[in-house]
């Protein structure tokens, strides 16, 4: 099989978009070239029958230059005809897509080529199509900026000077304005946002300039009137001021009431800040936020707002899989296991529903069956590999493993200090499970004193992955 850019291309097509495609490749407005259209036809036809593994580039160059010896120079030009074709058209679709982009484009040319009889009926439509959309993130400000400014084109310099004042007043300056604002302040806050949510994952030592100037623009207008700016202004304050649990309940009512009004991956994200609350919450030992958790995730799932073009990301699911065995939900935990496991990307799908069914058993006391599952397993995603041994760590020690349990410290610490990219504060809280867990397993059951210094000192750290164990562990030992 030949596997370049434009079988691969073709191949993200459903069968509506090719024949799309077909309809566009062989109209002369954009394509005269005959032997492209030979080209993309052999293409499509082994598309359309499954046959595509079995393309090879003489049978290829053969529908398209019968008889003639096969040319590298020519192959490669044809191909390189038909995937600007291709692009072409995948950018129309999105053109297609978006009414305002197009009534902006309109407007504009009205205003070039000065078609003034159109002038009234265009703006009449492109207003109409403004009312209509659904999705009004900060993009729908920056199309009614550009809507506004091309209308304000429409006029000529010369009637612009020559109107009263009074007619001067109805112009739409502070509507160019206001939208350009608008549009500015919401995407700024959505990528401060961002950042902080990737300087808590990885080391990202990066700044955006001018916050204090953007949070203070912000607090000076009725931001609340404009639904995009509002929710990530909340989801901001929702992350400087943790404690504001205001915030949170804010946060969830705008979700509620706004949430359809934005594109799918957005929505997403701002769904995912909620979550993020939770489980910031639920991790600092506040066990009311676990059942809040649980709600918005069996909410995402429900909507589907959680999965990306019909996929669970494997971190969603095991989150979800944590969330709902910290409350004690194994069959519902099974249950979505085994119904969203298709919904997982198949090249992670088995690690995931492994390592997740181990958790299963983890939570159920059956630790012979989780060290079957996850000993001899490595996960390319670095935090399933992190909880991996986090579980196994556990299990060797409530199974008295002695030497499996010193070989997986030692070897878990190599491991954290290998990864150069992780946060300080995330490395601090594996580094610290290592800690308490190696300095539990050395302190004798009945041995009161220690276990109670080591409680008051558990108590105090902030960062500890599985802190909740290890404090159900320390009881144990205390009798």
């Amino acid at each position: 099989m030949i596997n370049n850019k434009v079988t691969i291309a073709l191949s993200a097509l459903n069968i509506y978009e090719l024949n799309r495609l077909q309809k566009f490749i062989n109209s002369p407005y954009f394509n005269k070239n005959d032997t492209v259209i030979s080209h993309f036809e052999y293409l499509f036809h082994l598309i359309k029958s499954d046959d595509l593994a079995n393309l090879s580039k003489a049978n290829l160059w053969e529908s398209t230059h019968p008889k003639k010896k096969f040319n590298d120079t020519k192959f490669r030009k044809l191909n390189t005809d038909l995937l600007r074709l291709i692009e072409e058209f995948l950018s129309i679709e999105g053109f297609q897509k978006n009414p305002l982009h197009k009534a902006n484009y309109l407007l504009k040319a009205i205003a070039e080529k000065k078609i003034v009889k159109l002038y009234n009926s265009t703006i009449n439509t492109v207003k109409r199509l403004s009312n209509y959309q659904l999705e009004k993130s900060a993009s729908y400000y920056y199309y009614q900026y550009q809507i506004e400014k091309n209308i304000f084109n429409l006029t000529s310099e010369f009637e612009r000077k020559t109107k009263s004042k009074t007619e001067l007043s109805n112009f739409n300056i502070t509507q160019i304005a206001e939208n350009l604002d608008i549009f500015f302040l919401t995407e700024k806050m959505k990528y401060l946002n961002t950042l902080h949510t990737w300087q808590n994952v990885t080391k990202h030592e990066e700044t955006i300039q001018f916050t204090d100037d953007l949070i203070n623009q912000i607090k000076k207008i009725d931001y609340q009137s404009y639904p995009p700016l509002n929710i990530h202004y909340i989801i901001y304050l929702s992350t400087i001021e943790p404690d504001n649990d205001g915030h949170y309940q804010n946060l969830v009512e705008n979700i509620e009431t706004h949430i359809s009004s934005f594109p799918k991956e957005e929505a997403k994200d701002i769904f995912e800040a909620a979550i993020n609350y939770c489980v910031r919450k639920a991790n600092s030992g506040q066990s009311k936020y676990l059942e809040e958790l649980f709600k918005l995730y069996k909410i995402g799932l429900d909507s589907e707002i959680m999965l990306v073009n019909g996929e669970i990301t494997p971190t969603s699911f095991r989150n979800i899989c944590f969330c709902s065995l910290r409350l004690q939900k194994y069959e519902w935990t099974e249950t979505f296991i085994n119904q969203y496991s298709t919904r997982l990307d198949e090249k992670y799908r088995d690690n995931a529903v492994t390592f997740n069914l181990a958790r299963v058993y983890w939570y159920k006391k059956e630790f012979e069956k989780v060290i079957e599952l996850l000993r001899d397993v490595e996960y390319e995603d670095i935090l399933y590999n992190i909880n991996s041994k986090i579980t196994l760590l556990s299990v060797y020690y409530e199974l008295d493993e002695f030497e499996a349990f010193e070989s997986l410290v030692q070897s878990f610490k190599a491991f954290l200090r290998r990864q150069k990219s992780m946060p300080d504060k995330r490395r601090l809280n594996y580094t610290n499970f290592i800690k308490y867990t190696d300095r539990l397993y050395k302190i004798k059951a009945g041995d009161i004193e220690k276990v109670k210094l080591f409680k008051i000192d558990l108590e105090k750290e902030t960062l500890v992955s599985s802190k909740f164990w290890l404090l159900e562990k320390a009881q144990e030992l205390a009798g």
